[in-house]
């Protein structure tokens, strides 16, 4: 009998710690930034936890909310050689003019309590204009930049704003590049995990664009380099809002915005109308992984002229420790 009993009792102890609340223990809990726009740009406000479908195993949505706090943006201004390009030959108007009125335009959809920083960049990176609420103090800043001269360093640039927006991340933090995307230098990709991690989402917002960079060949350098560029700001959640020159990679071009007042309310609802998204995954994050999601309507189906902007890639948090 005492056999039995001894046998019994380390069964129930078996079973004790192997219950539900136990096992919850290896789980793991993400909250990510989600935005989702339609075909015209504009964001969808009024989503439910049922509206989001995880692809594979192993991960399940556990909330969805809208995150009304303010916004803390890094605007990055290109000052290279390239901007200085003519768009507009007969009024005399480059590219970096564009972009100028591009940075100006979004200083008019930014929310009262946003705190913008205002950096310009070529071969190195300069804050102009630190974090702030002054916003008259952004636009009277943009009228004294230097014109346009040197090399595109944008992986620099970008390393400089994430180091900005500090080792703490705020939710919903963004850094926006104002760029023709004649990106040289080291790859974005080398940055790819700290903005990820911070869930920091980057976006490209171009103004109209030399139109004979996008004459080349399929599978060309060119190409090649704008197709890394999107996919790396999609992978952070980002999104690049680009004129219809644009070739058609990675989905930029089915979001084609040529007016640059939609594509700059359309940055701006990507921004500002941001979901909090809680998942819950089966087993702790240890090494990167992709996560796909798709939007679906309350039948259960795809909902199509969607568009979902969120990170891509998982990647461990920084005191993950491998069992």
């Amino acid at each position: 009998m005492r056999c039995r009993a001894s046998t019994c009792f380390l069964a129930l102890t078996i079973l004790l710690l192997c219950t539900p609340s136990s096992l919850a223990q290896t789980n793991e809990i993400r909250t990510l930034p989600l935005a989702v726009l339609n075909s015209k740009g504009q964001a969808e406000l009024n989503l439910t936890a049922r509206n989001i479908r995880i692809k594979g195993h192993g991960v399940v949505v556990r909330s969805l909310a809208l995150e009304t706090k303010p916004r803390r943006i890094v605007l990055l201004l290109d000052v290279s050689g390239s901007m200085a390009t003519l768009i507009d030959y007969s009024k005399r108007i480059s590219i970096w003019d564009d972009a100028r009125n591009m940075a100006e335009m979004f200083l008019r959809t930014r929310f009262r309590q946003d705190l913008l920083a205002l950096d310009v960049f070529a071969e190195e990176e300069k804050q102009i204009v630190p974090f702030t609420h002054d916003f008259d103090s952004v636009q009277n800043a943009l009228a004294d930049v230097p014109q346009p001269r040197g090399n595109t360093a944008a992986a620099n640039a970008l390393s400089s704003a994430l180091r900005e927006l500090g080792p703490s991340t705020t939710f919903g933090d963004a850094v926006v590049f104002l760029s023709d995307g004649q990106f040289e230098g080291r790859s974005l990709d080398s940055l790819e995990a700290g903005a990820c991690r911070g869930s920091v989402r980057v976006f490209l917002l171009s103004p109209r664009v030399d139109p004979y960079r996008y004459r080349v060949a399929p599978g060309s350098s060119v190409t090649s380099e704008v197709e890394a560029e999107t996919t790396f700001i999609s992978t952070t959640g980002g999104f690049s809002f680009a004129p219809e020159s644009v070739p058609d990679v990675d989905g930029v071009s089915e979001l084609v915005l040529a007016d640059p007042v939609r594509r700059v309310e359309a940055l701006s609802n990507a921004i500002h109308g941001t979901y909090r998204l809680e998942l819950q995954f089966e087993r702790p994050v240890l090494k990167k992984q992709r996560l796909e999601l798709e939007i679906i309507d309350d039948a259960g189906k795809a909902a199509r002229g969607v568009f979902a902007l969120y990170p891509h890639a998982l990647y461990p948090s920084v005191d993950s420790k491998t069992p």
